[in-house]
């Protein structure tokens, strides 16, 4: 078997913009095509990067698995048994990672389960195979795939057809099980887009067709429960409260509700949205380029109340958002940007990242710390501010880069609407004061959004035990008797 040879190039920038800087970025360069990269964090605040490497001579695809701490540093670096490709990697809520892979070699074993073709396998954080479905079969374009909290597995897709395309979309469960495949609404040229699982079983997914497309939520045997007419979405996230958060693309004018934007620039714009789970529209926001742009992996960090775009744009980028000024950046012919939003819809910051040839960004993920983590591929050189790494000629190899949001901050104690917290850390418990607002709910939960602690009537205030919780930031609700919750980051921090 031939030898895959890595050669790491390190470098450490600061990013003098206000609100992030980025704190490093790593190239990852061997003999052979980049492929597709998904970046994913632990518990432990582990960055995982899985990606692919494709020898052209030899017809081979390589997945490979490199484990990096908070400074960058590598600190594992492992071949997987995968043979066509990791097409996705999701964080679960117990302490694993979804993996969704393709195998064409019917001898590979992972965990005593032959992985051949599509399948669905799950790996704990000390590399060990402990699930692995069976092969899901064949798909037609795969546009768009995530997991939900239970690891099923929700994918859109297209069918090219004689005489019209079709699309379909398919449920999963854990075990590779189907639990529904059904059509599209539109019966003519669509295609699957997009799709997003809730918590409650359901999934929101958007069809694109021949003059109209639909935008759709449906239960959790697959059934459509509404439907609208919708501008192209091309991706969607939600929150701990499955508020969901839309991105898509419009020229001249799109409206949600009775809030409309409009286009000064005449060429294709992105917005990004907020619906909440009764379906309503509470503000949109837009990004524009005088040039090309297109948006990439759209991520909800809950914990931290913040939302982060990825994508690619050519010419001069100007962003758009409540009180936020219009920004043009340099102009770039290759050049990819990075913008976070609250959940309120405004800007606290954006970026770019510029490239001599092309940039692609394939993953986002965010940890705990309020700390962003970016995958993807450059070609040549890759500008990062004012450093800059050439490394390949006409090839593709993989960045990994680091962004810390310093817009979220933690206090000792904090004070918010009449409530006190403290102390904060916490080693063995907290107590919540509330003055003159009496709240009736109060809700824990961890960093995947799953609730650990549920308190009800709590009037006047109440202490939390946090001794058998783990160290980590944590993500308090607090819901008063007018309904208006009031959310608080805790720290669990034990001394021993």
């Amino acid at each position: 078997m031939k030898n895959f040879t890595l050669v790491f190039i390190f470098l450490l920038v600061v990013f003098s913009a206000s609100g992030q800087n980025i704190e490093w970025a790593k190239m990852l360069s061997s003999p052979f095509q980049a492929g597709v990269s998904c970046v994913v964090t632990d518990d432990l605040n582990t960055i995982w990067l899985f990606y692919d490497i494709y020898d052209s001579t030899n017809f081979r695809t390589q997945s490979l698995l490199k484990k990096f701490d908070q400074s960058g540093n590598l600190q594992s670096n492992d071949t997987l048994p995968i043979t066509l490709g990791i097409y996705f990697v999701q964080k679960s809520d117990h302490s694993t990672f979804y993996i969704w892979g393709k195998s064409n070699d019917s001898t590979i074993q992972l965990s005593g389960h032959h992985a051949y073709g599509n399948f669905i396998a799950e790996m704990d954080f000390n590399n060990n195979w402990i699930n692995v479905s069976r092969n899901l079969g064949r798909f037609g374009q795969v546009n768009d795939f995530k997991f939900d909290e239970a690891g099923n597995l929700y994918v859109a897709e297209t069918h090219s057809t004689v005489p019209h395309a079709s699309s379909a979309f398919y449920k999963f469960d854990k075990n590779g099980n189907l639990v529904y495949s059904t059509a599209s609404s539109i019966p003519t040229n669509s295609s699957g887009f997009s799709i997003q699982p809730l918590s409650n079983g359901n999934c929101y997914d958007f069809i694109r067709g021949d003059g109209i497309n639909s935008f759709e939520e449906r239960d959790s045997i697959g059934n459509v429960l509404w439907n609208i007419n919708s501008p192209e979405i091309r991706n969607m996230a939600t929150d701990t409260f499955n508020n969901l958060y839309i991105m898509g693309y419009f020229t001249r004018s799109i409206q949600f509700g009775s809030i409309i934007l409009t286009d000064s620039i005449n060429t294709r714009n992105i917005f990004i949205a907020k619906m909440d789970s009764q379906h309503n529209f509470e503000w949109v926001n837009k990004i524009s380029s005088t040039g090309s742009i297109f948006g990439g992996n759209l991520t909800c960090d809950p914990v931290n109340r913040r939302l982060y775009l990825e994508g690619n744009y050519s010419d001069s980028i100007y962003f758009y958002g409540n009180g936020f000024p219009s920004y043009g950046s340099s102009t770039f012919s290759h050049a990819m940007y990075i913008a976070s939003f609250d959940l309120n819809g405004n800007m606290p910051w954006i970026t770019t990242v510029t490239s001599s040839n092309s940039v692609v960004p394939y993953s986002l993920a965010t940890n705990q710390l309020g700390q962003i983590f970016i995958s993807g591929a450059f070609v040549d050189t890759l500008f990062v501010d004012s450093f800059l790494v050439s490394v390949t000629t006409g090839k593709s190899d993989i960045y990994l880069m680091k962004i810390a949001d310093t817009t979220n901050s933690i206090e000792n104690i904090t004070v918010k609407n009449s409530l006190l917290v403290y102390p904060n850390p916490a080693d063995k418990d907290f107590t919540i004061k509330f003055s003159d607002t009496k709240y009736t709910n109060v809700q824990l939960f961890n960093s995947t959004g799953a609730i650990v602690k549920l308190f009800s009537n709590q009037l006047n205030g109440m202490q939390i035990s946090v001794e058998d919780l783990s160290n980590g930031i944590y993500f308090l609700r607090e819901i008063s008797e007018d309904n208006n919750p009031v959310f608080t980051k805790i720290i669990v921090a034990h001394s021993r």
